[in-house]
């Protein structure tokens, strides 16, 4: 997870505002399910269940 949170930021992304934490959220999930990894809380305050909770619900 570390090492995907680590490229995420090599390539650009941020997690300052809400938004960038939820684009640089959506990358992270996109590259752990590519590895076959489980995804994990974030510390920086998105977490997987709601976000994906409240997809659902839009």
């Amino acid at each position: 997870m570390l090492a995907v949170h680590g490229l995420c930021h090599l390539l650009g992304h941020d997690h300052g505002g809400r938004g960038e934490a939820r684009a640089m959220h959506r990358a992270e999930r996109r590259a752990l399910q590519a590895a076959d990894t489980p995804d994990v809380p974030r510390p920086y305050g998105i977490d997987a269940r709601r976000e994906r909770r409240g997809r659902r619900v839009r």
